[in-house]
């Protein structure tokens, strides 16, 4: 009766055992499975970034020569900016004196003289001084009034310093001389340039810039 028993046990163990190893295989086989699935997705998911790579590489190679063209652009626009800026000034510069000079003409009656007309200051805020001659100080005050009047728009200031009589009291004609400093605005490329006054049907000749004699 023992005997009978132990063999039941013994076969009892084998049973499990034999359970147990095919358990440990089929659970082998499926861990194997997963992890092929796994390598096999993952090596699916490289090669479709490679060829979204590929494919951005040849956009990039394709568009390569026009970000080229763009960079010598910018390069050719930067080396042009110092010439357009001169150009500008000097366009600023030009349509500023020429209003000036259609001030000036307007606002100067037939009997007033200038001797000199000369510049001080920079290219962006310079100022101008009169000298001259003219019958009386009512005539320079006129002047003076023409003169902010026509272009309050392109000056800061009009200052007349010094007015002298230069003539004796036996003179038929009479006439005073006279210093007169104009300051013009600050322009620049962003503001434009006064358009005030306008040249007479019949210049004023007497607007000069070297000495002119009554």
């Amino acid at each position: 009766m023992p005997n009978i028993n132990l063999v039941a046990a013994r076969r009892e163990e084998k049973r499990q055992i034999t359970t147990l190893s095919r358990q440990l295989f089929v659970g082998l086989i499926a861990s194997g499975a997963i992890l092929f699935a796994a390598i096999a997705g993952w090596g699916i998911v490289l090669n479709s970034q490679g060829a979204q790579t590929r494919e951005l590489d040849a956009k990039l190679a394709e568009l390569q020569p026009k970000i080229d063209r763009i960079e010598q652009r910018k390069k050719d626009i930067a080396a042009l900016k110092p010439k357009v800026e001169t150009l500008d000034n000097a366009r600023i510069s030009t349509l500023r004196w020429r209003a000036f000079m259609n001030v000036l003409a307007e606002a100067t009656p037939s009997y007033v003289y200038y001797t000199s007309v000369t510049t001080a200051g920079d290219a962006a805020n310079p100022s101008v001084s009169l000298k001259g001659m003219a019958p009386s100080n009512a005539i320079v005050g006129e002047l003076s009034q023409r003169l902010s009047k026509n272009g309050n728009s392109m000056f800061e200031a009009v200052e007349t310093p010094e007015v002298t009589n230069s003539s004796a009291p036996e003179d038929p004609v009479q006439k005073v001389t006279f210093d007169m400093n104009l300051y013009l605005r600050k322009v620049s490329l962003a503001d434009d340039i006064p358009a005030t006054g306008s040249p007479r049907d019949t210049p004023n000749t007497d607007v000069v810039s070297s000495a002119v004699k009554p």
